[in-house]
């Protein structure tokens, strides 16, 4: 069963916590994270390896050698039985740990929403996207993203290479099992933020776990 780590990275805003933070990375890690211009952008990146630090910790696997597969997809060579995928959106930051396979996708609620495309959604889609009120809009096109980009995320490809083909709409209805693709989808919200988790197993827990920074640092 997947599990579910949150982390709110607003305590990355203090400078004594940045410090603290950065100088555990090695110095390849550094100066990657230190070359990303956006400060917001930065602190997701480093509250993320903090994160996925304190998962591993949890389970006795840190530290951890981490490779990333042909499109960016990371993983433990010496653990090839524990499974993980992360994401981050606003102040958040996700880490997701299963037995299987598993990829997960966080987005915050945004004022403004680009327009459905043909490239990025099917037609069952669009058409379930144009039927929707001004205020369920937003609700439907950030289900389907996360949805799409969770099982992308889980088999290691990329969102933008034929995700029309990638329905998440069936019997008019939001996927919670894809048989011929042999996955599983779970939604959930918190506050003003969209998540979705995607599986080969079909066990979800009903709680995630918040992560403050006196747990990542104690």
């Amino acid at each position: 069963m997947p599990s579910i780590y949150l982390l709110c990275v607003d305590y990355l805003q203090q400078p004594e916590y940045f410090q603290k933070a950065i100088r555990c990375l090695p110095d390849s890690e550094r100066i990657r994270l230190q070359s990303i211009q956006n400060l917001q952008q930065q602190r997701r990146a480093l509250g993320a390896k903090q994160l996925l630090c304190f998962v591993l910790k949890q389970y006795g696997i840190y530290p951890a050698v981490i490779e990333t597969g042909e499109h960016g997809k990371p993983f433990l060579p010496q653990y090839p039985e524990f499974h993980f995928n992360l994401s981050h959106s606003g102040a958040y930051v996700v880490c997701v740990c299963a037995a299987n396979a598993v990829g997960v996708d966080l987005e915050q609620c945004r004022k403004r929403l680009p327009k459905p495309s043909k490239r990025i959604f099917s037609q069952t889609e669009l058409n379930f996207l144009n039927q929707a009120s001004s205020d369920d809009y937003q609700n439907r096109f950030l289900t389907l993203w996360t949805m799409k980009e969770s099982y992308v995320k889980m088999i290691g490809g990329r969102i933008f290479q034929q995700p029309y083909l990638l329905s998440m709409i069936h019997n008019d209805t939001y996927r919670k099992v894809w048989k011929e693709r042999q996955c599983f989808f779970r939604r959930y919200r918190f506050g003003e933020y969209y998540l979705a988790v995607c599986s080969r197993e079909n066990r979800f827990s009903d709680v995630y776990f918040f992560v403050t920074e006196n747990d990542i640092f104690s």
